[in-house]
């Protein structure tokens, strides 16, 4: 995989065309789909991602290897939409929330989840796994995707790399240059929310 990537590193450094072409083709959605939650609307999002496309060709020469290179555009786009959304007044907070800025209280709903970050057991009231609960699936699902959004930015942008682009703990440390253990609680108490809001919508529908 080093291997692979250092070779790709060489023949972007080289100015090759096609290479930078395949890179765009991986990760341009990716990129688009994680910005477009973190800095709304659309058209905000995309010329955020087609700025970081721009760094990313600029800076190109400064990428150590030290991380995989997904990481280090991940986290040009992230440094990007932060400065967009601070420089139109629409962040109340930084992503450098920490442990004292989280929510209080109890263990943050630690102890619902097992040692690899999954549910203990369903949310409650969550619909069964079969073919007629289909819609209750997707309608979940929406919930979920409305709730992540809802989450303060730091628990938002944890969730999403963490659950939606299913990076790894260290890469999204290095992303949003946060502590692996704050990125632990962050994560832990971003998935408790979403899950106590299914808790809420389901349990409330079997009680009507």
């Amino acid at each position: 995989m080093l291997e692979e990537q250092d070779e790709l590193v060489v023949r972007l450094r080289s100015g090759d065309r096609h290479a930078f072409r395949q890179l765009v083709d991986a990760l341009h959605p990716r990129l688009l789909r994680f910005v477009n939650r973190l800095c709304p609307p659309p058209s905000v999002a995309e010329e955020v991602v087609q700025d970081t496309w721009h760094v990313v060709i600029d800076r190109l020469h400064t990428f150590r290897g030290d991380s995989r290179l997904s990481t280090w555009i991940f986290q040009i786009a992230t440094h990007r939409a932060r400065t967009r959304a601070v420089r139109e007044g629409r962040y109340a907070a930084t992503l450098l929330e920490s442990w004292d800025h989280a929510d209080p209280g109890g263990d943050g709903g630690l102890s619902r989840f097992d040692s690899r970050g999954r549910w203990v057991a369903p949310p409650a009231g969550w619909p069964p796994d079969d073919p007629e609960a289909s819609a209750m699936h997707q309608q979940a699902l929406a919930r979920i995707s409305e709730v992540i959004d809802q989450l303060p930015e730091a628990q938002r942008a944890v969730v999403l790399l963490r659950d939606v682009e299913g990076l790894d703990t260290r890469e999204v440390s290095t992303i949003l240059g946060l502590s692996p253990a704050n990125v632990r609680v962050l994560l832990h108490r971003g998935r408790h929310r979403v899950r106590s809001e299914l808790e809420a919508v389901w349990t409330g529908r079997e009680s009507c």
